[in-house]
């Protein structure tokens, strides 16, 4: 009557649990597997082939048992912590995660305040008087008397005319404005 062969189990055929053999095979992944079995086994005193040839291991040590082929070579106890430890990871990751969504957002937030937009400058009664020569204002009067006559651009309209103020006043090249603004020089020259 064969016994389980895995350290301190004592189950027998007349205990009501299956027994199965450690795989065999010369094709790789029949190695492989055989080899993850020994492994979850821990049993260092077997050195000769044909103990393990002969042992069993019972039902008892597997997650679930469909088929010989079908049972992974963990016992319960280590499917268990291998379970545990992959739930804390996955929290973990949740977590880095979020931070790092926090941390994108604020880096976007910062791209866009450190661009020279209309809508940075405007706040800064003394940036805009510096860059412009115009108060908001009349900065906000021209936008609207202009709005109608020129055609759409890919930047806004505040933006082209901040620009071409800058240029003007400040004797910006098309390069500088274009460092400035984040854009590309043929924007600019487009302006």
């Amino acid at each position: 009557m064969p016994t389980c062969s895995a350290v301190g189990c004592e189950n027998r055929t007349s205990s009501g649990v299956k027994f199965f053999r450690i795989p065999a095979g010369s094709h790789p992944f029949k190695k492989n597997r055989r080899h993850l079995w020994l492994q979850a086994l821990k049993r260092e005193d077997w050195d000769n082939a044909a103990a393990v040839k002969e042992a069993r291991i019972c039902s008892a040590h597997f997650i679930s048992v469909q088929s010989d082929e079908e049972l992974p070579p963990v016992s319960r106890s280590e499917y268990d912590n291998l379970h545990l430890k992959l739930q804390e990871d996955y929290i973990n990751l949740q977590q880095e995660c979020f931070k790092l969504r926090i941390e994108n957002d604020s880096l976007k937030q910062k791209l866009n305040q450190s661009k020279l937009t209309y809508c940075n400058v405007k706040s800064n009664f003394r940036q805009l008087l510096f860059f412009t020569g115009l108060t908001s204002i009349i900065f906000e009067w021209l936008i609207e008397k202009l709005s109608s006559e020129l055609s759409h651009h890919s930047l806004p309209l505040e933006d082209q005319l901040l620009m071409v103020l800058m240029k003007l006043r400040l004797g910006l090249s098309n390069l500088d404005l274009a460092y400035r603004f984040n854009v590309a020089n043929s924007t600019v020259v487009g302006v």
